[in-house]
């Protein structure tokens, strides 16, 4: 999720990087968005769009401040490298591709890449 370029990754996407059962995946991510951690971010206009996902996980404001709290922020470089240059399947890179949510300006902003904040200034 730190490395996806957009930092919202579908199940798809998130099923492809973790190589774990799905369940164990699920109930993973049911914890983390019960404890605040992530959420669940949907995109309406691709619920009808064929081969498009319409749900996204992504951290919250309290996800970046417990990543904050403990550096791991400071992996978000490496993250993208390791994203970026990892093999996909067609499917994937067209979940990677997909229209997705905003996410809240501060957490958009808190695992934005230096480079990205030189771009947009």
């Amino acid at each position: 999720m730190l490395g996806h370029p957009e930092h919202l990754i579908s199940r798809t996407e998130l099923d492809h990087a973790v190589p774990k059962r799905r369940g164990a995946v699920r109930d993973q991510l049911d914890n983390l968005i019960d404890a605040g951690i992530l959420d669940l971010y949907r995109h309406e206009p691709s619920e009808t769009t064929r081969d498009y996902p319409s749900k996204f996980y992504g951290l919250t404001e309290r996800g970046v401040e417990i990543l904050y709290e403990y550096n791991y922020l400071r992996g978000v470089p490496v993250a993208r490298a390791l994203y970026e240059n990892t093999r996909k399947s067609a499917k994937v890179e067209r979940h990677e591709n997909a229209p997705r949510p905003e996410l809240p300006d501060a957490v958009r902003e808190a695992l934005s890449t230096a480079d990205e904040r030189e771009q947009t200034a």
